[in-house]
C-alpha cells in the first residue's frame, strides 16, 4: 500500500510539473488565432510533419466510442452480481472502486476542459478548442488500463481475459497512434494524456484488491 501511495504522489508531481511547463516553457503564439502553446519549437516541428488529417481524426473518435462499451460491460457485471446476490454489500468491492474511479476521470476531464491550458493546432467549427491533455488518449488509457486491472477480479475465464486484454491493448494503441497522426493535437498534448491517465490509474491501484 505504501509503495502504491508513493507512486501516486510521484505521478501527481510529474503531472503538475509537466502541466506548468506546457504553460510556460518556450510558450509562443504558433496556433490558430495567435493562440500560444508551450514547447512551441518542438510542437511546431512535429505538427508540420503531421498536419491535420480528417480520416485519422474520425477513426480515433470511433475507436474512442468503442471503449465506452467497456464501461457498459462493468455496469452489466455489477447489475448481474446485485441481482444474483440480492445485496449491494455482496457486490464485488472492486466494482465500486471502479465506479469512483470513473467519477474521478470525469472530474479530471471537466477540469481541463475549463482550464484550457492551450488550444488545438486546428480550429473546431471555426473556434478554438481546449487541447491539453488529449482527452481521447487520457480517457482511452484510463478506461482501458483500469479494465485490465478489474476484469481479472470479476471474471474467471482465462481465455476470455486474454482476448479482452489483447483487444484493449490494440484499442488503446490505435487511439494513441491515430490521435497523434491526425494532427488535431500538439505532440505534448498526447504525452500529457498518457501522464495524467497514469496518475489516475495509480490512484485506482491503491484501492484495488490484490486477490
Amino acid at each position: 500500500m505504501k509503495k502504491k501511495i508513493i507512486v501516486s504522489i510521484e505521478m501527481l508531481l510529474l503531472s503538475v510539473v509537466y502541466t506548468v511547463l506546457i504553460r510556460f516553457y518556450d510558450y509562443q503564439a504558433i496556433g490558430p488565432e495567435a493562440s500560444s502553446v508551450g514547447f512551441a519549437s518542438l510542437n511546431d516541428s512535429i505538427h508540420k510533419l503531421l498536419p491535420y488529417n480528417e480520416l485519422f481524426y474520425k477513426i480515433s473518435t470511433y475507436i474512442g466510442v468503442l471503449l465506452g462499451l467497456v464501461v457498459l460491460s462493468f455496469i452489466v457485471i455489477g447489475l448481474i452480481e446485485l441481482i444474483k446476490n440480492k445485496s449491494f454489500l455482496k457486490v464485488n468491492k472492486n466494482i465500486y472502486f471502479l465506479a469512483l474511479f470513473y467519477i474521478l476521470v470525469v472530474g479530471v476531464f471537466c477540469l481541463f476542459e475549463k482550464l484550457a491550458i492551450n488550444y488545438r493546432p486546428v480550429l473546431e467549427n471555426g473556434a478554438l478548442e481546449a487541447s491539453f491533455p488529449s482527452t481521447h488518449v487520457f480517457l482511452s488509457l484510463a478506461i482501458g488500463v483500469s479494465a485490465m486491472m478489474i476484469y481479472p477480479k470479476v471474471l474467471n475465464n482465462k481465455k476470455i481475459l486474454k482476448l479482452l486484454n489483447i483487444g484493449l491493448v490494440l484499442l488503446m494503441g490505435a487511439v494513441i497512434v491515430t490521435r497523434t497522426i491526425s494532427g488535431v493535437h500538439w505532440a505534448t498534448d498526447i504525452v500529457g494524456g498518457v501522464i495524467i491517465a497514469s496518475l489516475v490509474i495509480s490512484i485506482l491501484n491503491i484501492f484495488v484488491n490484490e486477490k
